[in-house]
């Protein structure tokens, strides 16, 4: 039996102010099979974007292979490793991100109802979005800038790759939306009215003008 206990990882976090963290591994020479992420968990959620070669990620025992240029996302809570598929090198970037990083969102009421699902754990993403819908896609370039920012450090650049990644999680909870794959909030934002005649808004006096209007 695995010892969860044993197997959790208290991931490093430079600035607890902002609690995300890039890790860029570079595992060279590999053979095939060969571990290059150690079996763990965290109650972070990560992204990992394969720079180069190719890898078999295992998500809570389901097995994901993962090739340059793709990216996955792991949910925070699952227990995971990864190995190579092909003799060569594997170069992955993975950014741990706490889901405190979007505290001060909670009173945002399109927050709460798109993208904090997700972060609380009550719907989850794919782990490979563009398998689900390659419009996902289009969202990638805002990790890859958020990386690029982690790399650099310019001044403040904590709140641009902040901002970045809750884009990019906006941007993947609306795609799932869209599909009608989820529905994060279990209601709709708006209630509608069947005519215009029930919407309080208008005025008694013209509710029959568009009664008459729609009747023709």
């Amino acid at each position: 039996m695995l010892d969860l206990k044993a197997l959790h990882e208290n991931t490093r976090i430079d600035h607890k102010s902002h609690p995300f963290q890039l890790f860029q591994n570079r595992c060279s020479d590999m053979k095939a099979e060969e571990c290059i992420l150690y079996l763990h968990w965290h109650e972070h959620f990560e992204l990992i974007i394969m720079r180069k070669g190719s890898a078999l990620f295992h998500i809570d025992s389901k097995p994901y292979e993962v090739r340059a240029g793709e990216v996955i996302i792991i949910p925070g809570g699952t227990l995971h490793v990864g190995y190579a598929l092909d003799e060569g090198d594997v170069h992955y970037d993975s950014v741990v991100v706490n889901r405190a990083l979007f505290h001060d969102f909670t009173h945002d009421p399109v927050h709460e109802q798109y993208v904090a699902p997700y972060l609380e754990g009550r719907v989850r993403f794919p782990v490979k979005p563009a398998e689900e819908n390659t419009a996902c896609t289009g969202y990638y370039s805002l990790l890859n800038e958020a990386v690029e920012e982690m790399e650099l450090q310019p001044p403040a650049y904590q709140l641009v790759v902040k901002s970045k990644l809750h884009a990019l999680l906006g941007g993947q909870a609306l795609v799932e939306i869209m599909d009608g794959r989820v529905n994060p909030s279990a209601k709709l934002p708006d209630t509608w009215s069947v005519d215009y005649g029930e919407i309080p808004a208008i005025h008694p006096a013209c509710a029959n003008l568009y009664a008459a209007a729609a009747t023709g």
